[in-house]
């Protein structure tokens, strides 16, 4: 049977230097000159930080000896404080944490342990630390204004304010997941033939409802798009290009828009 594991000094070392990076720990007497209830720092020498730590670990690798999960481990009886003067990140850190409350849960007094409140004060502090975690918003809301579509002509070239016409290499980039893409029934010609499937809405502009088989040939490429006859649906077009969501549901509402159906099979 194996020895039950304890965390080791480094490990140990590196919690303890990030609690004073992230001052989550402070000396016993700057906290006894701190009014009452001014910090949630754990208050310990960096000696006693460590020794706290490294008992509760031990706690619990005990337990599991006593449970007969493994052998007494070798034991780390008194913890010496070195600092990481080396590099080290916030996820390493947050990582770190992870492994040593994993090792320790298992404690019967680490509910409310002083070693479970600095692990947990050092997890918040390093996530408070990560790359971009300062510029992101407090609070989240889904992105409000105006998605402006992306457009692709041919020779015609339709007046359609809200779309910004690009060309064939920047529309096929964004196909799947821009939310609004309009194209010109004739530059479907510029689009290859297998197109994945899009997330958003597409819109087919053409100047004429009568169709020949080449041209519903090309709408076979954009199946579940909306085929839209300019000018005599030009205001539906301007309504649905509004204030748009990715999510909406466009539902055709003027006869001379239509749903563009699947290939035939």
């Amino acid at each position: 049977m194996d020895r039950t594991p304890l965390i080791g000094a480094d490990h140990l070392d590196l919690l303890v230097t990030a609690a004073i990076q992230y001052r989550q720990l402070i000396s016993p007497t700057t906290a006894a000159f701190s009014p009452a209830g001014s910090t949630r720092a754990t208050a310990a020498s960096p000696r006693e930080a460590g020794q706290l730590l490294l008992e509760e670990n031990l706690a619990a690798a005990r337990w599991r000896v006593s449970r007969g999960r493994g052998r007494a481990p070798v034991q780390l009886l008194e913890y010496s404080f070195r600092p990481v003067l080396t590099p080290w990140t916030a996820v390493e850190v947050i990582k770190a944490v992870h492994a040593y409350q994993h090792d320790t849960a298992d404690s019967p007094g680490w509910s409310g342990s002083a070693a479970h409140h600095l692990t947990g004060s050092i997890e918040r502090a390093a996530t408070q630390h990560l790359p971009g975690y300062a510029q992101a918003l407090w609070t989240w809301r889904r992105p409000s204004g105006l998605v402006q579509p992306v457009g692709l002509h041919g020779a015609w070239a339709p007046v359609v304010p809200q779309v910004r016409w690009s060309d064939v290499d920047d529309v096929l980039a964004g196909w799947v997941h821009t939310p609004v893409v309009v194209v010109t029934l004739e530059a479907l010609e510029l689009l290859p033939a297998q197109l994945p499937p899009r997330e958003g809405a597409t819109f087919v502009l053409t100047q004429s409802g009568r169709l020949g088989s080449h041209e519903w040939s090309l709408l076979e490429h954009v199946a579940g798009g909306v085929l839209v006859e300019l000018p005599r649906a030009a205001g539906w077009l301007d309504q649905q290009l509004g204030p748009v969501s990715p999510a909406a549901e466009l539902q055709p509402a003027h006869h001379s828009a239509r749903q563009i159906p699947p290939a035939a099979s």
